[in-house]
């Protein structure tokens, strides 16, 4: 048979957890859940941690794997280094461990078991041990721990479809770091007609740790009131990529010019990078008037048209 690999990243996405007591076996401890918003699923988290260790060093991270489902769920665990270069949108793209990646840290991360079987309900949480060599590079390198479904369906075709679920690790090693990077984009389309506004921020990191864009995009009217002020925060340009951030805002009734004011500050390890400031303005027509104002339009062409062709 033949595997197709379905990657899911998760971000932390957890159930209510009863008052029963914890069932240890090993060193993974597991715990009975309530229903709550997922259901039905597998969920791990947390999907993203970020980590500043010097070279040498080791920390302990507890990994939780919810099984929400009516069956007992087998996993099996694999570490692959992963990166967003060349993606625009900062998808991610993973490396297998015999390839690695860019910043490679899959030998620096260590779990318990390769295989672990969750009973229906449960919650485990599996302690997951980071090492960083004394020989490692200053710097971000990233890995995560991916947990596949060994009891994957088969496939309508005879393709075996394997999820598999991820929290990734952004390891920074500290040292001589060299934070570059920059917002380098905010966009608004010019015309919206309709209350749905869609705003684009764009990044990219040439350094050597990630950058954290954080602020606030501001909306005045033609008047300069503020009307709204959006706060921009878990936005991350990870080592060597692009990204992307889309923020939704909702203009109501509103009908005329608008301006957008993004005041971001980029944060590093190393504290504070830059701060910068980009403006657009984009004109807001409600949908109903703009209805209104296309048929009027298209019957004045008509009228316009007959008159000339059987003029009086």
């Amino acid at each position: 048979m033949k595997f197709v690999s379905v990657c899911i990243t998760l971000a932390c996405s957890w159930l209510m957890v009863s008052t029963s007591q914890a069932v240890a076996q090993g060193d993974v401890q597991f715990q009975s859940v309530t229903a709550g918003e997922v259901v039905n699923a597998i969920t791990m988290g947390p999907g993203r941690s970020f980590h500043l260790l010097d070279p040498g060093a080791t920390t302990v991270v507890s990994i939780v794997l919810v099984n929400n489902t009516d069956h007992a769920r087998s996993l099996r665990f694999v570490v692959e280094d992963f990166d967003t270069s060349e993606r625009i949108d900062g998808s991610v793209r993973y490396y297998d461990r015999r390839i690695g990646g860019p910043y490679p840290a899959s030998s620096w991360i260590e779990f318990p078991s390769e295989t672990i079987v969750i009973p229906s309900h449960q919650r485990a949480s599996i302690p997951v041990s980071v090492h960083v060599p004394e020989t490692a590079d200053s710097g971000d390198h990233q890995a995560a721990l991916i947990a596949e479904l060994t009891d994957a369906i088969d496939g309508a075709i005879g393709v075996n479809v394997v999820p598999r679920l991820a929290s990734q690790f952004v390891i920074t090693v500290a040292g001589a770091v060299d934070p570059r990077g920059a917002v380098t984009g905010f966009s608004v389309p010019p015309i919206v007609i309709g209350p749905a506004v869609t705003m684009m921020l764009r990044g990219e990191n040439t350094g050597t740790v990630h950058i954290a864009p954080v602020g606030t995009i501001t909306v005045r009217n033609i008047f300069g009131s503020i009307l709204d002020e959006i706060d921009v925060s878990d936005w991350f340009l990870l080592r060597g990529g692009h990204g992307q951030r889309e923020i939704q805002w909702n203009a109501l009734f509103g009908l005329g010019l608008y301006t957008a004011t993004a005041d971001l500050t980029l944060e590093t390890v190393m504290g504070t990078m830059s701060e910068v400031t980009l403006t657009k303005k984009f004109f807001v027509l409600p949908l109903l008037p703009a209805l209104v104002l296309t048929v009027l339009l298209m019957g004045l062409i008509w009228l316009i048209r007959r008159y000339c062709k059987y003029p009086s």
